[in-house]
């Protein structure tokens, strides 16, 4: 998916029709693919934005994990966090899904690889 830099984002206060054309690319590659996607982006540093379906309710589950694997990513940056430490799953931290969650026995893995 292509990030979007500079110019090319919406302005803050962008009218919806401004909104839709910025995320008319991103709306092209979910049809290509035969998905249908929601994204919104927003640039930190002067509040520009951009989506498609970003007004949606969505699962939150698939949006808790986007800030949950930056801020390990920070840690790990910053010198706090070793991501080859090792961690268990046991029966009692699967909440079901995927990943560990079907595996009858505890689980050792990394924390790079839990992220």
């Amino acid at each position: 998916m292509p990030v979007r830099h500079g110019s090319q984002w919406a302005t803050p206060g962008a009218t919806d029709a401004e909104r839709a054309g910025d995320a008319a690319p991103v709306e092209e590659i979910f049809r290509a693919v035969g998905v249908r996607g929601w994204v919104y982006a927003r640039c930190l540093d002067c509040g520009a934005d951009a989506g498609s379906g970003a007004d949606e309710p969505v699962v939150l589950a698939s949006v808790v994990k986007v800030p949950m694997v930056l801020e390990f990513a920070r840690q790990v940056a910053a010198g706090e966090l070793d991501p080859a430490d090792r961690v268990r799953a046991g029966a009692g931290d699967r909440l079901g899904g995927i990943g560990t969650a079907g595996c009858a026995d505890d689980v050792e893995l990394s924390l790079r690889d839990a992220a």
